[in-house]
């Protein structure tokens, strides 16, 4: 993030979380007409009303930015020389006149409004009822957003008013005033399954594990049943599913305490195998669209877990590993969902000519820290056993896709 990025971020989780991302659009929409009800006031009340409103807009957006991990910059410096002088302003004034609108001003307007009903259209898709008739030409916020500040910093320049000190201000006034305001609010973008994820993400010698884009589930509730568990998350993982291939989010975490499935003193990886079915098995039933992805031979080379008809390379970290695992983690049991096309952005995979090159370097990166893994296994491209890995070569209970239907939880 950039520094006003961060300062917003802060901000932000000072006074409760993020809204939704719907109620964030409905919130803009706001901010949009109170900014245009100002921008056609007198020049004498928008001197002091339309930088307010403009540091509204910014924040609002970057606010949607930040839910779906995509990054903006801070505005320029130099974006606050006055289009018109104020001894002009203050002629007409006298005169009784009203200033009449600037037509570059007019098309900034417009251009701001477009890329405001482009961010509606998105968020709309990901975390609402609206399926586009086509993605064809799909506009994602990574896109969006920063072309909506460009059009706010030309207006500002425009209106002689310095977006950065606006921002200022208000991300003070409103950590003051909205202080203790709101409810503490989950995010996917700001759970604790990723501040427990963290320290794993950090040590990972893999080449792209610190620049990973990641969502994290709701807090897994070891007092309720998978079922529930569950159905709290797959919401959010349908959301994710929806804005992962276009705002390029590298991955979902579920944290689970401990060794899922058992205490961690009689936890086996039996028992292990048998939860992870039953987990991938509840998501298949809780997919709001069709989804047999394991119904078919899921050793079959190429095959991948599905969901809302997205492949989704999946990753078990549990304390049953080693530390010298690949997969090993030191307290919680992790489930990561990583879309395809993480892999194609990171430049991996079939038909990628960067791609022989990066794997040999991430294998020399962790043989380097002493957690080499299988190349064999990896190359013979049969998913599920990459899934949950075996602890040592033959390692029967790993083997999750063999669990009997009758004995998962």
């Amino acid at each position: 993030m950039s520094q006003t990025q961060t300062a917003v971020h802060e901000m932000i989780q000072s006074v409760g979380g993020y809204w939704s991302p719907h109620a964030g659009v409905v919130r803009l929409l706001e901010e949009v007409g109170e900014f245009s009800q100002e921008l056609a006031a007198a020049p004498a009340s928008r001197s002091s009303k339309v930088g307010a409103e403009l540091a509204d807009l910014w924040i609002i957006s970057t606010c949607t930015a930040n839910q779906f991990v995509v990054s903006v910059t801070d505005p320029p410096q130099d974006a606050s020389a006055p289009a018109v002088s104020a001894k002009k302003r203050e002629k007409r004034e006298k005169q009784g006149q009203r200033e009449k609108q600037d037509p570059q001003l007019l098309d900034e307007l417009l251009d701001l409004l477009h890329w405001a009903g482009q961010i509606g259209r998105a968020v709309n898709y990901y975390d609402g009822p609206k399926t586009p008739r086509s993605l064809d030409d799909w506009v994602p916020l990574r896109t969006s957003v920063p072309q909506m500040h460009k059009a706010l910093y030309r207006i500002s320049a425009n209106c002689g008013i310095s977006l950065t000190n606006e921002l200022d201000s208000k991300l003070d006034h409103v950590a003051v005033r909205d202080k203790g305001r709101f409810a503490r609010a989950y995010d996917p973008s700001t759970a604790g399954a990723l501040q427990d994820f963290a320290k794993l993400q950090a040590d990972s010698p893999c080449l792209f594990s610190g620049v990973s884009r990641l969502w994290g589930a709701p807090d897994w509730d070891v007092d309720r049943s998978l079922a529930a568990n569950v159905a709290e998350l797959a919401p959010h993982l349908t959301r994710f599913a929806k804005a992962a291939p276009h705002e390029h989010l590298d991955g979902f975490v579920i944290s689970v305490p401990g060794v899922a499935g058992r205490a961690p003193g009689a936890a086996t990886m039996s028992d292990l195998a048998r939860w992870f079915r039953s987990l991938l098995q509840a998501l298949t039933e809780a997919d709001e669209l069709p989804n047999n992805s394991l119904s078919e031979d899921v050793r079959r080379p190429g095959w991948q877990f599905l969901f809302h008809r997205q492949r989704m390379f999946v990753s078990v970290f549990s304390p049953l590993y080693e530390a010298s695992h690949s997969r090993h983690s030191s307290d919680h049991t992790f489930v990561m969902f990583q879309p395809e096309q993480s892999f194609t952005q990171h430049g991996v995979g079939c038909g990628q000519k960067s791609s022989p090159r990066i794997k040999e370097r991430i294998r020399e990166n962790f043989a380097q820290a002493g957690v080499p893994y299988s190349a064999e296994l990896v190359d013979r491209r049969v998913e599920a056993d990459l899934y949950l890995p075996e602890r040592f070569p033959g390692d029967t209970e790993a083997r999750w896709w063999s669990v009997d239907d009758r004995d998962v939880f």
